[in-house]
């Protein structure tokens, strides 16, 4: 009976941390040197790695799409990445062995 209530009790405890899921974006977030093109830019002078920039990769019908993010959307998007990991990490405990 101890073994019924201890599941029960796990079940319960996915179902609230499920609920509890926000928004999500699957994917990762990594960092993206470019160059502008511009002939008197800083970054075109010297042997400089480019503008920094950042984009979310993900797979979509067995190929990578990348997508630019900008400063001010890169927290959010993370948050939103971080919650889809745990999404997943949820639903692999759901799941049967």
């Amino acid at each position: 009976m101890h073994d019924i209530e201890q599941l029960q009790s796990q079940i319960d405890q996915l179902r609230k941390d499920i609920a509890s899921v926000g928004l999500l974006r699957p994917g990762t977030i990594t960092p993206h040197n470019r160059n502008c093109g511009k002939p008197n830019c800083h970054y075109a002078l010297g042997d400089s790695s480019g503008h920094r920039g950042w984009q979310l990769n993900k797979f979509l019908n067995t190929r990578q799409r990348c997508r630019s993010i900008r400063k001010p959307a890169l927290d959010e998007t993370g948050r939103q990445v971080d919650e889809y990991a745990r999404f997943m990490r949820l639903v692999s405990e759901c799941s049967p062995s």
